[in-house]
């Protein structure tokens, strides 16, 4: 199975993220997770692996879910600043980053598809 490069790196960006969310939140909050931001990282790790699937088996879909993914993180931030886990100014910088590369791998993401040079040719027999 022949996939292009940013197809395989997006998958493994997005499962990366999961597994680092995932591993993030046991590791810091261990036994004393909001449970605000629990639901929040909870849906960060469901969507970015959903995002992931949808990127691999090349769905339509997946642009959505990667808004998604974006929309959840925004959410966990703006949890987080309101619960005091992170300063105000460190969650502003967090939330203009992921609106911007949300913006911009959604738009990547929906112009990613496969170029016709991928497509394979058809061969002519030789003339003679």
């Amino acid at each position: 199975m022949n996939r292009p490069l940013w197809q395989i790196l997006f998958t493994l960006s997005f499962a990366a993220l999961a597994v680092q969310r995932a591993i993030v939140g046991y590791t810091l909050h261990e036994g004393a997770l909001d449970p605000l931001l629990a639901v929040t990282w909870a849906a960060v790790i469901a969507s970015a692996l959903v995002t992931a699937v949808g990127v691999w088996i090349e769905r339509s879909w997946a642009v959505g879910a990667l808004v998604a993914t974006g929309a959840f993180l925004v959410a966990g931030a703006i949890a987080q600043a309101w619960r005091d886990v992170y300063p105000l100014s460190a969650t502003i910088a967090e939330v203009s980053i992921v609106v911007l590369l949300t913006a911009g791998l959604a738009l990547a993401l929906r112009h990613g598809e496969r170029h016709p040079a991928d497509e394979p040719v058809e061969r002519r027999p030789p003339r003679r």
